[in-house]
């Protein structure tokens, strides 16, 4: 650095000294500070030897900055299976609203429960079924006595005190009159024979 331009780091202006000033302490011609001429040569060194030092001392594994790829808490990995929102366990599929490990229901919000139920016998389902065997029962009834009442009443009150039974407005209102009945009746059959055909389970104490 003989002869090279120093740099004044406090008023920042450059002059020549003389000899090598390298790692001297020298004063500033300009503003009179003075200060140590930094020696870059053994700066380097001093770097260089200090890398294999670093490279010795971290251990096996450990993080490296300079590693773009290494990921130590799995930050870049995406897990987009669906998981139970009580316990966080993986459901069986996407498409799962009951978690296998809990039993949470995702859509009721509600926790799935096991209990003991007796059995139930045919007299209890006989019993539960009685009441639209008797309403099927009177459906058919009613719907013989509308036909006998069209069919058969206006030949046999001709002529007779019963006449008045002969009336197509009464035909007409009787069979309105029946056919509601029916309607209602129906589905009173259809509800307990088709969706609700066994009684309600006992559960066991």
């Amino acid at each position: 650095m003989a002869g090279e331009a120093v740099i004044c780091p406090e008023c920042h202006k450059k002059f020549k000294g003389k000899g090598d000033l390298r790692g001297k302490k020298v004063r500033c011609p300009f503003c009179k500070e003075a200060f140590t001429v930094p020696d870059e040569d053994a700066e380097k060194e001093a770097v260089t030897a200090a890398e294999p030092a670093k490279e010795a001392a971290k251990p096996e594994g450990a993080y490296n900055r300079d590693e773009q790829d290494f990921d130590p808490y799995a930050a870049q990995d995406q897990d987009l299976k669906p998981r139970c929102p009580n316990c966080a366990n993986e459901m069986a599929s996407n498409d799962a609203t009951i978690c296998l490990f809990c039993g949470y229901n995702t859509l009721t919000r509600e926790w799935g429960r096991t209990v003991k139920v007796l059995g139930l016998t045919p007299g209890q389902i006989f019993i539960h079924l009685l009441p639209g065997l008797g309403v099927l029962f009177c459906i058919v009834l009613l719907i013989m006595g509308l036909l006998y009442y069209c069919l058969i009443v206006p030949s046999q009150v001709v002529g007779g005190w019963l006449f008045w039974l002969d009336s197509e407005s009464l035909r007409m209102w009787f069979t309105i009159g029946g056919m509601f009945v029916i309607w209602g009746s129906g589905m009173f059959c259809y509800k307990r024979f088709f969706l609700e055909p066994l009684p309600p389970e006992t559960e066991k104490d």
